[in-house]
């Protein structure tokens, strides 16, 4: 049988890695938001999307130190 030549790297490796994708996207990409309304949905009252309402936002810079903190705050905020 043949040896393969590539090995996957770990799998920490490679979620850093999508977070630095993901970082240098955030940096190319214009940031935005639609404007959203209360809507009631079977009995529940639901923050809906309005169509048609999609503006750009002012920017929010990060820093690469984000790169280290990013994984340990979302960690944290599923654990709430």
């Amino acid at each position: 049988m043949a040896k393969r030549s590539f090995k996957l790297p770990h799998t920490l490796v490679l979620i850093y890695l999508l977070v630095i994708l993901v970082y240098g996207l955030a940096l190319v990409l214009p940031s935005g938001e639609f404007d959203r309304a209360e809507k009631t949905v079977q009995g529940q009252t639901r923050l809906v999307t309005v169509p048609g309402t999609y503006h750009q936002i002012e920017k929010k810079w990060l820093g690469p130190q984000w790169l280290l903190i990013a994984p340990i705050r979302g960690f944290q905020d599923a654990s709430l």
